[in-house]
C-alpha cells in the first residue's frame, strides 16, 4: 500500500487523499482543480467562474494552472484586487 494513495494506486495529478487512506474514493482535487480525484483533475477558471477577487472595473485576470492572478490596466495602479488612477 502507498501512503497517501487510493486503493493502493497513486491519486491523479492535482489531486492528494488522507496520509495513509487506501479506501476507493478518497482521493480529491487539490485547490484550483475540479473534478473525482480518482480518475482526473482540470484546472478550474477562476476568472470565468467570477471566483478571482480582481478589480472588476480596473483590472485584468489571467488564470494560471490550479489559481490566477490580477494585473492592475493600464493607467492604474495597485495589487490588482485594487486599482487607482
Amino acid at each position: 500500500s502507498i501512503v497517501g494513495s487510493d486503493d493502493c494506486e497513486p491519486c491523479t495529478p492535482n489531486s492528494a487523499s488522507p496520509p495513509g487512506s487506501s479506501s476507493p474514493g478518497a482521493c480529491t482535487c487539490v485547490v484550483g482543480f475540479s473534478g473525482s480525484g480518482d480518475t482526473a483533475c482540470v484546472d478550474e477558471d477562476e476568472c470565468a467562474l467570477g471566483d478571482a477577487d480582481c478589480d472588476a472595473l480596473r483590472a485584468t485576470c489571467n488564470n494560471t494552472q490550479g489559481s490566477f492572478t490580477c494585473a492592475c490596466n493600464d493607467r492604474y495602479v495597485g495589487n490588482g484586487t485594487d486599482c487607482v488612477p
